[in-house]
């Protein structure tokens, strides 16, 4: 347990200076960024949303060291802790400083007009998520934080083993699906609108399937 609690701590300091990196990239190319930076693209990868300058060269750094504070406290403090899939565990502490040194140089970048595929890339991103979440959710045993929480998983181990057995083939199948979304150009927004709930509610239905059999 100690040694556990000295990694927990060793690893917050070095993700938290993984999510503020970036702000080194904002600061050499913040003269040359636009007043009007877009931070948000259609599916089609056209801008539909801006900030200014002053605000989109730190917003996001920022944003995810947030995210990345709670995302270590609620794995770190949850009481069935020893439930959690170590590796899920690990992918889970790692995703802010993932997507923030990948989103926010690109981001800058397009902003001074290189060519980003931001479809492909923020589709091939949270596909790659889904995969990886659902490759290792079924190893996933009780807890408060990871997983399908819904009052029935929590009440039977059982609901919990077999609700996760399905949630994880479903989030591989879709983020395979979200991870080829990107290619697909007009069919993307129609995709992600069914997948995307799908593979969110699917395992709490059955969930609930199971409970009201008696599982």
């Amino acid at each position: 347990m100690k040694n556990r609690r000295k990694k927990n701590r060793s690893l917050l300091p070095l993700t938290t200076g993984l999510c503020l990196l970036p702000l080194a990239l904002s600061l050499a190319l913040y003269p040359a960024l636009p007043e009007q930076v877009p931070v948000h693209f259609d599916f089609s990868g056209e801008a539909n949303g801006y900030m200014p300058k002053a605000q989109a060269a730190f917003f996001l750094p920022v944003l995810m060291t947030l995210c990345n504070l709670v995302c270590h406290a609620a794995l770190d403090h949850d009481p069935k802790q020893a439930g959690q899939s170590k590796k899920l565990r690990a992918a889970a502490k790692w995703l802010c400083p993932a997507l923030c040194l990948v989103l926010h140089p690109a981001t800058l970048l397009a902003s001074l007009g290189v060519p980003v595929p931001f479809p492909m890339l923020c589709t091939a991103l949270l596909g790659a998520a889904f995969v990886l979440v659902g490759n290792y959710m079924p190893k996933c045993r009780q807890n408060y934080t990871m997983g399908v929480r819904t009052p029935w998983t929590l009440h039977s181990p059982e609901n919990w083993n077999r609700t996760h057995r399905l949630a994880g083939r479903l989030w591989v199948a879709g983020g395979l699906l979200v991870a080829l979304a990107g290619f697909w150009g007009g069919a993307m927004g129609p995709l992600l609108a069914v997948v995307l709930p799908a593979v969110a509610l699917a395992p709490v239905a059955y969930s609930y399937i199971l409970y009201r059999r008696g599982v």
